[in-house]
C-alpha cells in the first residue's frame, strides 16, 4: 500500500510540478528585436552582471558612439528600448559599458561590418 501511494505522489509531482515549471519558462519577456509596425523594441540580456550600461547604435543613428541608452529592468534581468523607425533595412549594434561593441546575439540576421565583425540587421516593413 505504501509503495502504491508513493508511486502516485511521485507521478503527481512529476506531472504538475513539471507543468508548472514549463509554464513559467514560457511566460515573461524574452531578448531579441521585435518590429511592431513602425515601433521597434530592442530587448537585450547581458552576458554577465558586470555590464553596468547598454546603449544601441546603428545606421539609423549615424553609428554615434554614445548610442541610445537602454533601460535596465532588474526584475527580469533585461535591457530595453523602443524606437520609431521609418520603413527600411537597418544595421545596428549594442555598446556595452561604453566601449564594447557587439552584434545582437538574439537576432540571427547579420551582415559583415567591414571591420572583421558583424552588424545585426532588421527590416521595418511599410
Amino acid at each position: 500500500m505504501k509503495r502504491k501511494s508513493l508511486y502516485w505522489i511521485c507521478v503527481f509531482f512529476l506531472v504538475f510540478g513539471c507543468e508548472k515549471a514549463q509554464k513559467q519558462e514560457a511566460q515573461g519577456p524574452k531578448p531579441g528585436v521585435f518590429v511592431l509596425g513602425s515601433i521597434v523594441l530592442f530587448v537585450y540580456r547581458a552576458p554577465s552582471n558586470h555590464i553596468t550600461n547598454v546603449a544601441l547604435t546603428g545606421d539609423f543613428f549615424g553609428w554615434k558612439r554614445e548610442g541610445f541608452p537602454l533601460s535596465y529592468d532588474p526584475a527580469v534581468n533585461l535591457w530595453r528600448i523602443s524606437l520609431a523607425l521609418e520603413p527600411g533595412m537597418y544595421q545596428y549594434k549594442y555598446i556595452l559599458n561604453g566601449s564594447v561593441w557587439t552584434n545582437d546575439p538574439y537576432n540571427p540576421s547579420v551582415s559583415p561590418d567591414g571591420k572583421g565583425g558583424l552588424n545585426s540587421v532588421l527590416q521595418v516593413k511599410p
